[in-house]
């Protein structure tokens, strides 16, 4: 392994207290310096030009709704407004939720992914099936994943940034079957 990015397995990352059904593979914003220094990790060159053009396109949707969600807020959009994106870190994530095995009575195994919320502004999210679950209310409503859609989460940063936004709490439940993601 060159640096500490890439594949994440099945059960190694947990959601409190319980291991999280899922393996994924990260790529993230390539910095030269620092603690997050390293380059990406791809299968060959045609990949990682198919990779980094479907980020740079979700960078740039990014952009277009954060303007909307300043112009909600009332905010005026200015250059200098705007700047705050252009240098931007992301973590670009495909998973992977094999089916959980239904004999199974392992506890300390959770669902695909636990409770939480994102960390950043947003998170888009596509998936061959559903199975992403968001909270309202006290209560889980199931997303329906459509076929070239994305769903878009607010995360903690945008949550707290504009004091009036909610991060979007979201877990993904077990399914019968497989289930891939992209976030």
């Amino acid at each position: 392994m060159q640096n500490w990015r890439d594949w994440t397995g099945l059960g190694s990352e947990q959601t409190r207290g319980k291991k999280d059904w899922h393996e994924c593979i990260d790529y993230q914003k390539e910095f030269e310096t620092g603690i997050l220094s390293g380059k990406n990790q791809y299968l060959d060159d045609e990949f990682e030009k198919t990779v980094n053009a479907y980020i740079e396109q979700l960078e740039n949707l990014s952009r277009l709704i954060m303007s909307c969600i300043l112009l909600s807020l009332d905010l005026t959009i200015d250059s200098n407004m705007m700047n705050n994106f252009e240098d931007n870190f992301y973590i670009f994530c495909q998973l992977f939720y094999p089916e959980f095995p239904a004999e199974s009575d392992d506890e300390s195994i959770g669902l695909g992914v636990g409770e939480h919320t994102d960390y950043g502004f947003l998170t888009m999210i596509t998936a061959d099936r559903g199975g992403l679950e968001i909270e309202v209310d006290g209560d889980w409503k199931e997303i329906k994943m459509i076929d070239d859609y994305l769903v878009c989460n607010i995360g903690d940063m945008l949550a707290h940034w504009s004091g009036t936004l909610k991060a979007t709490p979201h877990r993904v439940r077990r399914l019968k079957g497989a289930r891939h993601s992209v976030a």
